[in-house]
């Protein structure tokens, strides 16, 4: 296969001896992930312990985990999200962090239709034995308990664990 495209490259390019330009062969645009698991905390965190959608999702779904600054996520979500499809699940550390909310909010606000927050978190995710990547050694991974009276704003859409997991191995956009 890559002998044959790289024939056709040359067949291509050989014809500027002629005059014709040569370009690369434009790549095919891949589809976006229909369900993206972010979680807003900074790296050093993320690559400590983060949730493993890898796991439980079922092959050739659209699934994927990514660490994205809470400072970054604006941006990014506009470049590279399409705010009619795909599915947005933001989370961070655990009840405490207010990350999650904050960034579904501001991503509800930029238009995104499917958002969640999911305010269990890294440390709740963990605590119920579901699929983690990383040493998970940080701290903040013992306060997985939702603190009595934890509410999330009224405009913020929000997702348990349980739902989550249903999700990732369930998804279909």
């Amino acid at each position: 296969m890559k002998t044959r495209s790289f024939l056709m490259l040359a067949g291509v390019c050989i014809l500027a001896l002629f005059g014709t330009s040569c370009r690369l062969p434009e790549k095919k645009a891949e589809a976006l992930p229909g369900l993206i698991i972010v979680n807003v905390l900074d790296k050093i965190l993320y690559e400590d312990c983060h949730i493993d959608p890898s796991k439980l999702a079922i092959p050739g779904k659209n699934v994927v985990s990514l660490n994205i600054s809470m400072d970054d996520l604006e941006e990014y979500a506009k470049k590279n999200w399409d705010k009619e499809n795909t599915h947005l699940v933001v989370y961070c550390a655990n009840y405490m962090c207010t990350a999650s909310a904050e960034s579904a909010k501001m991503l509800k606000d930029l238009g995104f239709k499917n958002v969640w927050a999911y305010e269990g978190g890294t440390a709740e995710w963990k605590h119920k034995g579901y699929a983690v990547v990383g040493a998970c050694t940080k701290g903040y991974l013992n306060q997985f308990e939702k603190p009595e009276g934890h509410e999330v704003p009224a405009d913020v859409p929000s997702i348990t664990a349980e739902e989550l997991k249903e999700k990732i191995e369930k998804f279909d956009s």
